[in-house]
């Protein structure tokens, strides 16, 4: 029998001493706590001890041909591991399956008990393991570790062509928070230091007439030679994203799995506010493919960046009769006060009509469709008299404003009435306050 100390960790209160290990068919730490395992290659282990130094609990991490990397204490009493295994692993009544050294990550009670734990899900024959663990003041969960080809942790896929790092972070649930990587750059990126990077956020839409979100299907991000880049999981709003990409590049999404959606639908991309860019065409594969191209990308980029400034200021030099700007409110429900956060951006506008007199200002105040309908074009008449008022407060004349409130009767994406599977970005897009300047 061979035995290994590898990992040490204090509790959060001083009173405990957490250790982990491996060993090879039995560990014995006094004539009453002894472990054996019916595994031929090592085993993980974790043993309690308190101030004293006396050994109260040891257990098994019944992970083939395993190993824990580290371990971490939290606030809450809970213990945290992470190392790896080999083709399967039993952790409480979690069980985990792998092909070769697959990472695993767990929460343990203080009695020894898991409460969660999971794999990364590869599909490669690599090497992935869990090299180091830390925990927060609320409990959020950070995990150091190394990956080879792909590893996904919930609906996201990290992909690379060399051995790299990775860095995880879950709620205290175990729910991933956020994913990162890190290592040499594949063979086919090229970098740029002066190139412009952006987030590629959108959605899919799936159907005909009606459209409805195309939810937990794989969408791939190719280069233009094929290369998957990087893959990830629509949500339940069909929401996906990439990040920091390189806005002059031509990219393919794909869709996978199109094999699940009935020759006669249709697959649309759209801003993730539910503004359709362009349909998806099923390629001979039975694939749904999009190409692309950078003013693609800027037309889905775009619509996320507030432009209002850059419009005003070509409205001003190019002498064009009229206008319109929006701007997103963000009243609370059912309030027609004006918040703090809005007011710098309003007192913006008041600038141009205080350096231009001559302008005239009309403002357009809408709402989405979730509630009643009268009561809707009433809030949006409150809100439009609001910032009315607040424009002749800071000295506009009465005389070069107005303000009308239009309700939902100008829905710009599918959320009409009726409509209960639209995300609050989409409703978003409709709770919006429109700024027309005419000269």
């Amino acid at each position: 029998s061979v035995s290994d100390g590898k990992v040490l960790a204090l509790s959060s209160d001083g009173q405990m001493i957490y250790l982990g290990g491996d060993f090879l068919d039995s560990l014995m730490f006094s004539k009453t706590l002894k472990i054996k395992t019916r595994l031929t290659d090592v085993n993980p282990y974790i043993a309690r001890l308190n101030y004293s130094g006396e050994v109260t609990r040891l257990d098994k991490v019944d992970a083939d041909n395993g190993t824990i990397n580290s371990i971490e204490c939290g606030a809450n009493g809970g213990v945290y591991i992470t190392g790896s295994f080999s083709e399967y692993a039993t952790l409480g009544k979690f069980q985990l399956n792998g092909l070769e050294e697959d990472i695993y990550i767990a929460k343990l009670d203080n009695k020894g008990n898991y409460e969660w734990a999971f794999t990364g899900d590869s599909k490669t024959n690599e090497d992935d393991l869990g090299q180091d663990i830390a925990v927060d003041s609320s409990g959020n969960v950070y995990v150091l570790g190394d990956f080879n080809k792909s590893v996904k942790f919930g609906s996201e896929v990290i992909t690379c062509s060399a051995q790299s790092l990775f860095i995880l972070k879950l709620n205290n649930d175990g729910k991933k928070v956020w994913l990162t990587k890190a290592g040499e750059p594949d063979a086919f990126f090229d970098y740029d230091p002066d190139a412009k990077y952006v987030d590629f956020n959108a959605k899919l839409f799936v159907g005909t007439v009606v459209k409805r979100p195309l939810v937990d299907h794989t969408v791939s991000l190719k280069d233009s030679l094929g290369n998957v880049i990087s893959s990830t999981t629509t949500d339940d709003y069909g929401d996906f994203a990439f990040k920091n990409i390189h806005a002059k590049h031509k990219y393919d999404v794909a869709v996978e799995n199109a094999e699940s959606i009935p020759i006669g639908e249709s697959v649309f991309i759209a801003s993730q506010t539910g503004t359709i860019i362009k349909e998806l065409i099923r390629n001979k594969n039975n694939q749904f493919e999009y190409e692309m191209l950078e003013p693609d990308m800027n037309e889905i980029v775009l619509m996320e960046e507030d432009d209002s400034d850059v419009e005003l200021e070509r409205f001003l030099k190019d002498g064009d009769k009229e206008v319109t700007v929006v701007q997103n409110i963000y009243y609370p429900p059912g309030s027609w006060a004006i918040p703090d956060e809005n007011r710098a951006d309003l007192m913006e506008l008041v600038k141009m009509l205080k350096r231009v007199p001559t302008l005239k200002l009309e403002i357009s105040a809408y709402t989405d469709a979730l509630g009643d309908d009268q009561m809707n074009m009433e809030l949006s008449q409150k809100r439009a008299d609001a910032l009315v008022k607040f424009f002749i407060q800071k000295r506009i004349p009465k005389s070069q404003i107005s303000g009308t409130g239009l309700g939902e009767t100008k829905i710009l994406n599918r959320c009409v009435n009726g409509i209960e599977d639209c995300s609050q970005k989409e409703h978003r897009l409709n709770r919006r306050t429109e700024f027309t300047f005419t000269r």
